[in-house]
């Protein structure tokens, strides 16, 4: 199921740099890396699953709330700026919503975009968990 990973930060007296990339702090080598920002209130991002991606959500401005859906259980995570990452595995439908105002999302993923790799109805997406 989706976690929270601690991401290295360090910090001195000119502030804090985050470094995802340092240390193996992210369990996949890196396919793509996008950013989301201006959703509009009210507006529901994601609703969908990876078939092989697994992603990393990192929240740099803002928050906003991640419903994370195994076909078993479902959690919800609240993602505000800090060094805290969302992992979202493989085969675990995501949706994001409850955006604040000037909300800044930046996603690591292991996989380049490959529309093949999504699966957008959530019927579809427990059909195929079913048979995975």
């Amino acid at each position: 199921m989706a976690k929270k990973i601690r991401i290295p930060v360090f910090a001195d007296d000119r502030g804090e740099l985050g470094a995802p990339l340092t240390g193996g702090a992210l369990p996949f080598t890196v396919g793509n890396v996008f950013f989301i920002r201006g959703v509009p209130s009210g507006v529901c991002r994601g609703g969908h699953a990876h078939k092989e991606s697994v992603q990393a959500l990192f929240c740099l401005a803002g928050g906003l709330k991640v419903l994370v859906d195994d076909a078993r259980r479902r959690e919800e995570f609240l993602l505000e700026p800090g060094s805290d990452a969302l992992l979202i595995e493989s085969g675990e439908w995501a949706e994001e919503y409850d955006f604040l105002p000037g909300t800044v999302v930046m996603v690591i993923a292991s996989q380049p975009y490959r529309e093949s790799d999504y699966l957008r109805d959530y019927s579809a997406y427990i059909e195929w968990k079913s048979s995975h």
